[in-house]
Parts: structure tokens; C-alpha cells; sequence
């Protein structure tokens, strides 16, 4: 049974989209409703809900617009609607920015790195980010960390990326609290210190950040920086999952099947696994193939343990690829049990 791994995931390589709603009050409550929309994975209802604020002309709102067509998975047939909100956001920002205004600035610097209105162009985006930054913008100060992460557009640079998130984390947001966290999780240009990482990664859970929430839900789990407690990160996996964090679902799926910090439950094991498997996770692609040829929360199902394989098979899933291999090898495995094929 494969667990997503317990190296703790960072806030700075967020996709763009995800960083403009990763707070609330993008444009106020018609962000807080499409952020909530977007978190269950209805991009469409969130669209829906930024829609009238990207009419009234809020910038931010026409870029939320222009993201989430970019983002989807029908992205090629949305480009058009894309490029429509993404230019009337430019040219919004644009005037904005003249009056110097840290989220116009900020907007530019993500559209030349998204490079699809303006030729992609990292110096460019590091430039306004920091002039942003340097108002003050805890958004920017995360994402200019981000390139001094990379070194893109700027050097390389890691305690200059620690020092932006600093400043965005002590002004409360949350991406900059999860990157601080990760910092004293894992002793990277600061002394290591789980209790202190902790802190920093409960901060920005506690705002709904499921990345952090994660965080949280692995210390619990492997008593790290707190007294082990399985039902604690029971609790928190959830959270996350509930927002649609695959690598949450598919860790809760497994607390459930051994029954750690919860009741065994093979039947919801096999939901979670599958909700994140839907959505393409292949380590719940294989554990639902592996539920599905033990009849373990699911009937016995030859067929419905090939299909689980492969799909994590063809995402580059090595153990999932031997299961297959054996399992299409060997179809007399399944060929006693009644009522499969």
C-alpha cells in the first residue's frame, strides 16, 4: 500500500492560481466564495462567482477569471475567454500600478511569469514583484522568495528567499508561513527546530491552507515536533481532503485501512483512494488496484484492477507497472472468483 512520502511540501512552488487565493479576500466575499468553490474542484461555480466582480472592473477578479480558464483542464478550448480576462486585467493593473498600487504590481509581475498576455520574461517579474514587495505585499514577498528559491530572474539566492517569506509569514500569510515552516522543519539556512516548524506550518492550517494542513496531519503522524497522535493527524489529513488534497485523501485512505487513528474501515479507505484517484493521483491510482484485486472496502474485480494499474502504470508508477505486468500475466488469479471477469 503506497503513503504519499513524508518530505514536507513547500508553499513557494504553489501554480500561480493557487497563490491569489491561497488567502481569502482576493476581492472580497465574491473571492471567499469562489476560493471555496475552487477548493471543492467546481472551477467552473468559481468562475461563476468572480464573474460580476470582473465586470465591475476589479483587476484582481478579471486575473482570477483569466487563471482559472488557463488552469483547467480544458484549458486549449478556454483560451480565448483566458486571453480576454487576462488583457482587460493588463490593462487595469496597468493604470493601478501607475498610482503605484502593490496588487496591480504584483498582477504584472505573475502575467510576465505566466508569459501568456506578455513575452515570459523572469527579470521583468522579478522587478515588479519586488517593487510590490517592498510596500509591503505579503503575495509578493512570497513569490519574490520563490525566484530567489529558483534563481529565476534574480540569483540564486536561498537565505534572501528566506528573508521574504519571513516578512510575508509575521504579516499572517499563510504561504509565507508554510515556507517558513519548512525552513525549521528541515534546518535549511536556519537551526533545525520541529516545534518552531510546527508553529509556523499550524498558522497557516489554521487559515485552510491545505499544503500546510498536511504538514500539520505528518508531524502528528510521526511525532515530530508533538507527542505522536494518530487521531490528530487523522483530523488534519481530513481537513486537506476535504478540499480536494489528493496526497491527503490518499493518506487518510491508508489511516483507514489500518485502522490507525480511526476506525478500520476498508469501504471508506477504498473512497478516499478513489477521489484521488479520479483526479490522478497514481499512488491512489495503485492502491485502489491493489483494493481492487484483494476485494479489500471493494468487491474482488480483475478488470477494475487493471484498469486502477494502469492508469498509475502510464503516470510512470513502478510498482503499479509490475502489478500489471502480473496481473495481465496471470489472469488464472481471478478466474475462481464468481462474478468477475
Amino acid at each position: 500500500m503506497k503513503i504519499v512520502p513524508a518530505a514536507r511540501l513547500s508553499a513557494a512552488w504553489l501554480a500561480p492560481l493557487a497563490v491569489i487565493l491561497a488567502s481569502s479576500g482576493a476581492f472580497g466575499d465574491a473571492g471567499d466564495d469562489a476560493l471555496a468553490a475552487l477548493r471543492s474542484g467546481n472551477s467552473r461555480r468559481a468562475a461563476q462567482l468572480a464573474a460580476p466582480a470582473a465586470r465591475k472592473g476589479d483587476y484582481m477578479a478579471m486575473f482570477m477569471l483569466g487563471e482559472i480558464y488557463g488552469h483547467e483542464a480544458a484549458a486549449a478550448r478556454n483560451q480565448a475567454v483566458r486571453d480576454k480576462w487576462l488583457r482587460k486585467a493588463l490593462g487595469a493593473a496597468n493604470v493601478a500600478a501607475e498610482k503605484k498600487d502593490p496588487r496591480a504590481e504584483w498582477v504584472i509581475a505573475q502575467m510576465y511569469g505566466d508569459g501568456w498576455i506578455l513575452k515570459p520574461d523572469d527579470a521583468k517579474a522579478a522587478a515588479w514583484y519586488r517593487a510590490s514587495a517592498a510596500k509591503g505585499y505579503a503575495r509578493a514577498q512570497v513569490s519574490l522568495g520563490a525566484l530567489y528559491e529558483r534563481g529565476k530572474g534574480v540569483p540564486r539566492d536561498s537565505r534572501a528567499a528566506l528573508a521574504w517569506y519571513r516578512k510575508a509569514a509575521e504579516q499572517g500569510d499563510p504561504l509565507g508561513q508554510m515556507d517558513l515552516g519548512g525552513r525549521y522543519d528541515t534546518g535549511r539556512d536556519v537551526a533545525e527546530d520541529p516545534v518552531e516548524a510546527l508553529a509556523w506550518y499550524r498558522k497557516a492550517a489554521d487559515q485552510g491552507l491545505a499544503l500546510a494542513q498536511v504538514n500539520v496531519a505528518l508531524m502528528y503522524d510521526q511525532g515530530r515536533g508533538v507527542a505522536e497522535d494518530p487521531r490528530a493527524a487523522a483530523a488534519w489529513y481530513r481537513k486537506a481532503a476535504d478540499q480536494g488534497f489528493a496526497g491527503a485523501q490518499v493518506n487518510l485512505g491508508a489511516m483507514y485501512l489500518k485502522g490507525r487513528g480511526v476506525p478500520k474501515d476498508d469501504a471508506a479507505a477504498a473512497a478516499w483512494f478513489r477521489r484521488a484517484a479520479e483526479a490522478g493521483d497514481d499512488d491512489a491510482q495503485y492502491n485502489l488496484g491493489t483494493l481492487y484485486t484483494a476485494g479489500e472496502g471493494v468487491p474482488r474485480d480483475r478488470k477494475e484492477a487493471e484498469f486502477w494499474f494502469r492508469k498509475a502504470a502510464e503516470q510512470g508508477n513502478a510498482d503499479a507497472q509490475r502489478e500489471l505486468e502480473a496481473l495481465t500475466g496471470h489472469p488464472e488469479r481471478f478466474a475462481a472468483q464468481d462474478g468477475t471477469n
